[in-house]
């Protein structure tokens, strides 16, 4: 089984809510599905056209267990107050680390 990575894209609108309020809530519930962050939550260098306004990358076990996690009731409920602070756009691959 190959790690995956998630890929997350985010348009903060209140930065200090947002890292108050919502952060703490979704890091409980990746370290509690065994995910790590490779990156959390920064501003990204654009290279080729606009980059997104922040992006962080979690590192988690496998594909499934990424969906799994983000499906979950623990985020859902973590992701209905990050909703109010901030845009996501999600997606998840699988690394090409073994």
């Amino acid at each position: 089984m190959k790690p995956a990575i998630a890929v997350i894209e985010l348009d903060v609108r209140d930065p200090e809510a947002f890292t108050k309020e919502f952060f703490p809530l979704a890091a409980k519930v990746f370290a509690d599905a065994g995910a790590t962050f490779l990156v959390r939550p920064s501003q990204p260098t654009a290279i080729d056209e606009v980059a997104p306004k922040r992006v962080a990358l979690v590192q988690f076990e496998s594909v499934e267990m990424a969906v799994a996690t983000f499906a979950s009731q623990a985020y859902r409920d973590a992701r209905r107050v990050g909703d109010q602070y901030a845009g996501f756009r999600i997606f998840v691959l699988e690394s090409s680390a073994s």
